[in-house]
């Protein structure tokens, strides 16, 4: 897959990514984090992180395969350090963006996985299934959020 982004001031090309992996099937998802990150997720389950300030794109910081089926969903931590994947074979992880070692796994949902989305203000996640329901989750690790996040 490729990867096109513009910066809206300018109306210019301000990234562009093409996937080195001979073989690897669409784009499914993306996620743009609050300081440099892109997240790219593939249909064959696979993710990416990519820094956004090597504006050829380069190599994936790193890649995990660690869904069985669509990585359908991507999203930031509201702190930028972790990568929540949600996939279409019910699971959902939580990757570290500086070494993505697996912090969590959930399997809250017994069908496909849709959506995941962090809680802005508290260290959980929700997910929501194509069955109607919404599950959440809290990561194992405690997650630091900032306090302008924190609502009062």
């Amino acid at each position: 897959g490729s990867l096109l982004a513009w910066d809206a001031r300018s109306d210019e090309l301000s990234f562009s990514w093409k996937s080195l992996q001979s073989g690897r099937i669409g784009i499914s998802s993306l996620a743009v984090s609050g300081t440099h990150y892109i997240g790219v997720g593939y249909s064959d389950g696979c993710f990416q992180l990519l820094d956004a300030r090597k504006s050829s794109g380069g190599e994936a910081i790193f890649e995990k395969f660690i869904h069985s089926m669509e990585c359908r969903s991507l999203d930031f931590s509201p702190d930028d350090a972790w990568l929540l994947s949600a996939s279409f074979d019910s699971m959902s992880h939580v990757v570290s963006v500086v070494d993505g070692s697996l912090i969590s796994s959930s399997r809250g949902h017994s069908d496909k996985v849709v959506q995941g989305k962090w809680n802005p203000s508290k260290v959980q996640f929700a997910t929501c299934c194509v069955d109607g329901t919404v599950k959440i989750h809290e990561p194992r690790q405690p997650l630091v959020i900032p306090q302008d996040l924190i609502a009062i």
